[in-house]
């Protein structure tokens, strides 16, 4: 009895571990990065700076390259999102207060929270990561693009042209074909 509950125990060991394994194997990772321009005299403290910006994904091409089509995508959420100064390379984000990033279709439907940092320290650099809400993502990173909108809070004005680059990384997981 005793070497039939080993047994027993070591199959469904195999088993669990093996789950993981091909849950690892369909599970995937999709950049994307954009540009923006913050422009001077945006007004101090305002909470509806508003920044749309019209994302094109490479979804498709990145799911065939993955052995999947989007109707097997099953799970996407955010992984990080990470802001960095470009331009002027001594800026920091100690001007900003807070930032929200939301995320909706092409036609401005289905608006969410995608990432956010609430009360930015002064000593925070020139890059800034922003923390995930963990909303499912699969209808925005399905489509062909999605827009994505700041919205955030200045503590100090801008005094020239900031140009940011802002780094998405999703987790895909997927059915294989």
């Amino acid at each position: 009895m005793l070497k039939l509950s080993a047994y027993l125990l070591l199959a469904l060991s195999l088993l669990v571990m093996s789950c993981k394994e091909i849950k690892k194997l369909l599970t995937f990772e999709i950049d994307n990065s954009q540009t923006i321009t913050l422009d001077t005299g945006l007004p101090l403290n305002s909470s509806v700076v508003s920044l749309p910006m019209d994302v094109t994904t490479n979804s498709e091409d990145e799911f065939k390259s993955n052995n999947t089509r989007a109707e097997f995508v099953k799970d996407v959420n955010l992984k990080t999102f990470n802001l960095t100064i470009i331009n002027p390379p001594t800026q920091d984000f100690s001007f900003l207060k807070d930032a929200y990033v939301y995320i909706s279709l092409p036609d401005n439907t289905n608006e969410v929270l995608l990432a956010y940092r609430e009360n930015i320290p002064d000593d925070i650099g020139n890059t800034m990561e922003l923390y995930s809400t963990n909303e499912k993502l699969d209808k925005y990173v399905k489509a062909p693009s999605f827009k994505v909108r700041t919205k955030t809070t200045f503590d100090k004005s801008i005094t020239s042209e900031i140009t940011l680059r802002a780094d998405m990384k999703f987790n895909v997981t997927a059915d294989p074909l």
